[in-house]
């Protein structure tokens, strides 16, 4: 507790100096549930903390040097300058990771503990968070999912009462967090959190219970931090707490009440507490001299280490497109069986996944196969059990999720886009999530507004993340075990009125990488970009066009990011000529992105200017009259190559018409309800 202490003090009299710039959360006056709570922990336990976290990193043995260095933005800190203060990683000693994000590490330690269950390692994750965190919807489904599995995690609450500068009691209407355990049927506790022996033996009690298979805890440590809620200044004069309050809990100093308990039994003497404190006061300067020291990371650092490296050939090489015709849902279903039959680390979880109707018939016979450990339901939680699965993926599983409609993943979008994005990033490489996202597109039979978005251009946004969507049978067995042998969070976008496509598919396992396209027609005329159904539409429209002389070249993203840039410029090169057909709105969509970079790269070689097909700016209809204008097919298809190619149409475009002739190029067509 005094070296944290000590560590704090010196952090918080040099920030002034403006070389930290990075917002620091000092903890100086909540010691004692830091080291209280990693005093019990083994070596192999892990933990997950708070944007408060110094205390945690440095109670679990994480280096001080890195730590300070860290805070500098040195090439030298734990996460080699990317995180800062606030996303420390430690995980040579079990600090998985600390985050930015209120509650953001409750299901990750989750995660951890499910982990830990499946592997059979013995391990226990510790999840400590603020008061604030218990307002978080997250915080609700990571107590329910930890009881309903009885894994192996202790929640401990470090409540120091203010979230930011509001008080609890202005925050939540009962003051009984240790008590909201008992609604998941596992133990509750509330203790002096300024005691660091009573934190000691609530935490070792907890991790106790949960190794002998006893399940989750929840434990309420009542603390207080002295200083601003980011910074080091009192920020007393700002008036959101008194004076008279700080003083009290300062007269409860948990360091001088050890200190005190210690001297008085013999177990400390005053000359080893003065050695003790030279000894502390010596390694700081040298470790705030050595930070000064150290280099910067390189400006060409920068773009390092936003993807973890792929194990291409973790379930086979690619292999000619041959054999048995299978369904694209038959595929993904071959897919799954074979890669959770050669790697345990996979682990299948979702709404629906072991139901009768199997996610469409996707998931059917995998839970037979490997078991309910493996292949399992999840509540109706889709942030929480993303957290669970980034938590897995960081501590050794590789899990892959399964959401019957994209919709549903924007409840996940705070463990997509903060998290599992970020942690090979914000850990300068340290870490990686490989876990895949498979999310299934609604369209036709009235899916309407909520159940069939296509948002492949919202996910491709976001750095770290990587998007598939793949259209034939082959692509869809082939693509799956590829984002199954990344090293990375990958999502899998299924258009469900695909699943009954059929076409050859090896029988044997096999990858096909990502950021790769395929070229489905060869033509010298017109370039056709398209994703997923649009493809099949695309070669319909390119037999029309051919019937009138033009020679269209049909390509298939298949990876939408990773986007493979080379073909489709080398494609534009030779014909002069593009239509980009995308799946989603062609406003801020893919089409847009895709054209963007034609014309920054080969705008020389174009013959007339880029055609997009895609949605209009509105939300899908349910009515089949709507669907039938909302939806572009195949004669809007022809129609842009005529465009294209600065030639008029022959005849009327026949806009209704499209309902039939543009679902997917008159192959099978989905069929309702759902």
């Amino acid at each position: 507790m005094l070296r944290i202490r000590r560590a704090e003090e010196a952090i918080g009299e040099r920030y002034a100096e403006q070389e930290m710039r990075c917002p620091c959360h000092l903890a100086i006056g909540q010691e004692a549930v830091a080291a209280g709570a990693c005093a019990a922990l083994r070596p192999r336990d892990v933990l997950f903390g708070t944007y408060r976290g110094h205390g945690l990193y440095l109670a679990r043995g994480g280096s001080l040097p890195a730590l300070i260095a860290e805070l500098y933005g040195k090439a030298g800190g734990c996460t080699r300058g990317r995180g800062g203060s606030m996303q420390l990683v430690a995980p040579e000693v079990g600090l998985v990771c600390t985050s930015a994000i209120v509650g953001g590490t409750l299901p990750m330690a989750v995660g951890a503990a499910l982990s830990a269950s499946v592997r059979r390692t013995g391990q226990v994750a510790l999840a400590v968070f603020g008061d604030g965190a218990t307002e978080e919807g997250v915080f609700h489904e990571s107590l329910n999912f930890a009881a309903l599995k009885r894994l192996p995690v202790v929640f401990i609450c470090e409540n120091n009462l203010y979230a930011c500068y509001t008080h609890q009691r202005e925050r939540q209407p009962a003051d009984n967090i240790f008590q909201r355990a008992a609604a998941y049927a596992m133990p509750g506790r509330r203790i002096d959190g300024n005691d660091v022996q009573a934190v000691y033996r609530a935490a070792a009690d907890a991790i106790g219970r949960a190794r002998r298979g006893g399940g989750p805890s929840l434990i309420e440590c009542r603390t207080y931090r002295w200083r601003e809620h980011v910074g080091p200044a009192d920020d007393t004069p700002l008036g959101y707490r008194p004076a008279s309050e700080v003083r009290a809990w300062q007269a409860r100093c948990p360091v001088a009440r050890e200190e005190r308990r210690l001297l008085r039994s013999g177990g400390l003497t005053p000359r080893r507490r003065d050695g003790m404190a030279r000894k502390i006061a010596e390694e700081l300067d040298a470790a705030f001299a050595a930070a000064r020291r150290s280099p910067f990371p390189a400006p060409s650092d920068t773009l390092n280490h936003v993807y973890a490296p792929a194990d291409a050939a973790r379930f086979g090489a690619p292999v000619p497109e041959s054999g048995p015709e299978r369904s694209y849902c038959e595929a993904i279903n071959e897919a799954l069986h074979q890669a959770m039959a050669r790697d345990p680390a996979i682990v299948v979880m979702g709404e629906g996944v072991t139901d009768p109707r199997a996610i469409f018939g996707s998931t059917r016979g995998l839970r037979d196969a490997f078991g309910a450990a493996r292949v399992f339901e999840t509540p109706l939680s889709e942030n929480g059990m993303t957290g669970v699965a980034v938590g897995a993926a960081l501590t050794g599983l590789r899990p892959l999720m399964t959401h019957q409609r994209v919709d549903f993943m924007l409840y996940a979008m705070d463990q997509l886009v903060n998290h599992a994005a970020k942690r090979c990033y914000a850990s300068g490489g340290t870490q990686s999530v490989p876990m895949v996202i498979r999310a299934v597109v609604g369209r036709g039979w009235g899916q309407g507004a909520q159940h069939s978005q296509s948002l492949q251009a919202l996910f491709a946004h976001v750095p770290g993340l990587k998007v598939i969507m793949p259209t034939t049978p082959y692509d869809a067995k082939g693509l799956l075990l590829g984002a199954l042998a990344d090293g990375n969070p990958v999502i899998c976008l299924e258009y469900r009125s695909l699943y009954d496509q059929r076409g050859p598919v090896p029988s044997e396992p096999y990858t096909l990488p990502l950021g790769t396209g395929a070229v489905r027609r060869r033509g010298t005329e017109v370039t056709v970009v398209a994703v997923s159904a649009m493809v099949l539409d695309a070669l319909q429209a390119a037999e029309e066009a051919g019937r009138a002389g033009i020679s269209v070249e049909v390509l298939d993203l298949r990876t939408v990011k990773p986007w493979d840039q080379a073909l489709v410029l080398s494609s534009v090169e030779r014909t002069g000529r593009v239509v980009v057909a995308d799946t989603g709105w062609a406003c801020c969509g893919l089409s847009a992105e895709i054209a963007a970079v034609i014309a920054e790269r080969a705008f020389p070689a174009l013959k007339a200017p880029v055609r997009r097909v895609a949605l209009p700016d509105a939300p899908t209809p349910t009515s089949a009259a709507l669907e039938a204008a909302f939806y572009p097919g195949v004669p809007a298809l022809v129609n842009a190559i005529w465009s294209a190619m600065e030639r008029t149409r022959p005849g009327p475009a026949d806009v209704a018409a499209d309902a039939q002739a543009g679902s997917l190029a008159g192959q099978p067509v989905f069929v309702g309800p759902f």
